[in-house]
């Protein structure tokens, strides 16, 4: 796709930045010739860009520590504990704020009951977030949500959250924007979970995958050439709100039988009787197996059609369960084999997720502010076609 046109210098200088923060992003730390070099940039108009990445808190210029002789070496490098960014993990039973380095790099997590109301959740995550922004000698870019249910992108809010109904009609990013007046955005749980198995370096390089997402209800975020699949409005991958079971238990959507009230991990640790995951771990591997095993099939199923309707070359099954219990992943592994089409299964690698939710808020934020240095014209181009930007 070309860019027809004179772009005017403001604009390019914009473009010039962004392609040298993505290069650090993903290459590590660099020297300014290595820098000039990697993005085919001219020296003189790489220095440019740095310098303003430099004033705005986006990196930093570093001794480089492998050089011992002679003049110094000079590395550029992305923020570690110079500046960071907040993440707020809206979860049942209980909610995380997550604190960031602009490297991706965890900091530090706070864990909390999920409160009975809105304004509750909104205070705490507000109280939270500014004694965050008043430690000295730190730059706060941005804030990010990560939420379950439906969310619309354009207005930032939740439409509907069948586990977290506190939620509902709620734009908890446009809330705390006004609370703290930092840079603050909404992210689908779905949407973090897969960027935070790109941090992981699982997905890195992957332009098409999915995760089936178990650890709370049931969700199946893909991505397709580069970029998300969202439907319409943004609401795709509820794939835990089919029917299943037609006279099963009441999902928190309303309806009877969902999926996800009969694989998630809740509902597994319901049919085992046991009140954590580690207690249902630890008995599931200890041989109280008929519980969960009765259950596979719906599993399978569910897999089966994530295989089906997307063909991943590639799906991460996000669960503490399947991760704690290698002979029910096997169970399940052989199950597929009878529910999924044989040459759909042979081509789709399933994989244990190794991202979570903390790292997906993270790189949330991340992945937010660092396009929001593009134009917005070229923001859309970029989401359109992404080797245009590159």
């Amino acid at each position: 796709m070309a860019i027809q046109g004179k772009i005017q210098p403001g604009l390019l200088g914009r473009i010039n930045e962004w392609r040298v923060l993505r290069t650090i992003q993903r290459h590590g730390a660099l020297s300014r010739a290595e820098l000039a070099r990697a993005t085919a940039i001219t020296a003189p108009t790489a220095s440019k860009a740095v310098e303003a990445l430099i004033r705005d808190g986006w990196l930093v210029e570093v001794d480089d520590p492998d050089v011992r002789r002679g003049r110094p070496a000079k590395k550029l490098r992305l923020p570690a504990e110079e500046a960071q960014v907040l993440g707020v993990v809206v979860d049942w039973p209980e909610c995380r704020l997550v604190v960031g380095g602009l490297d991706g790099n965890l900091r530090s997590e706070v864990r909390f009951e999920t409160p009975k109301t809105y304004p509750e959740l909104l205070a705490t995550a507000r109280h939270w977030a500014q004694t965050q922004l008043a430690r000295p000698g730190v730059r706060t870019h941005g804030l990010c949500v990560a939420l379950p249910g439906l969310i619309d992108y354009t207005e930032q809010r939740c439409l509907l959250s069948p586990n977290v109904h506190i939620t509902d009609g709620q734009t908890p990013s446009k809330d705390l924007h006004a609370a703290l007046g930092i840079e603050c955005v909404i992210i689908h749980e779905g949407h973090a979970l897969c960027l935070a198995e790109r941090h992981a370096r699982s997905a890195q390089g992957l332009d098409d995958f999915a995760v089936l997402d178990l650890s709370t209800g049931v969700g199946l975020p893909v991505v397709v050439r580069g970029q998300h699949f969202t439907g319409h409005r943004g609401l795709a991958g509820e794939l835990g709100h089919i029917t299943v079971n037609p006279t099963g238990r009441r999902c928190g959507c309303g309806n009877l039988g969902c999926l996800e009230t009969e694989i998630s991990d809740p509902a597994l640790l319901q049919a085992l009787g046991a009140s954590t995951l580690e207690e249902a771990v630890a008995r599931y591997n200890a041989g109280e197996t008929d519980a969960i095993d009765a259950r596979l099939d719906y599993l399978a199923i569910g897999i089966a059609a994530a295989i089906h309707l997307f063909n991943p070359p590639t799906l991460f099954l996000n669960s503490r369960l399947l991760s704690g219990c290698p002979t029910l992943l096997a169970k399940l592994q052989k199950q597929l084999k009878v529910r999924t089409l044989r040459p759909a299964l042979d081509d789709c690698e399933i994989l244990l997720a190794q991202g979570d939710k903390s790292q997906g808020v993270i790189a949330g934020i991340i992945e937010h502010l660092t396009s929001a240095r593009l134009p917005t014209s070229l923001q859309e181009l970029h989401r359109l076609d992404p080797e245009l930007a590159s």
